[in-house]
């Protein structure tokens, strides 16, 4: 605590408390939140919908208590370059692109 407090107070660092993991789907259209794979080799990759195919991986996401959408390392946030379409991003600590209500 003492290092991220007084040497890297920049550092995002999740938040163990989570309020839930899962899916976002639309049952309608069955189509869900999907990283499409990007996450795992990008800084900034754009996320979309993809049919669910309810194995996990590029579709579980948790949702933190400070009101974050994260996958893996990478937050969900919206790009104001892109119209604000989502993407994944780098989770950055002051970043409100990537609070979500």
């Amino acid at each position: 605590k003492w290092f991220l407090d007084t040497v890297y107070p920049d550092l995002f660092v999740p938040s163990l408390d989570y309020m839930g993991r899962g899916s976002f789907s639309n049952p309608a259209s069955n189509l869900c939140l999907d990283t499409f794979g990007a996450a795992d080799h990008y800084h900034t990759a754009k996320a979309g919908l993809y049919y669910c195919h309810n194995q996990g991986g590029n579709q579980v996401w948790v949702f933190t208590s400070d009101c974050r959408i994260l996958q893996g390392d990478f937050c969900l946030e919206t790009d104001s370059r892109r119209n604000g379409e989502p993407v994944l991003g780098l989770c950055k600590k002051k970043s409100e692109n990537q609070l979500w209500k």
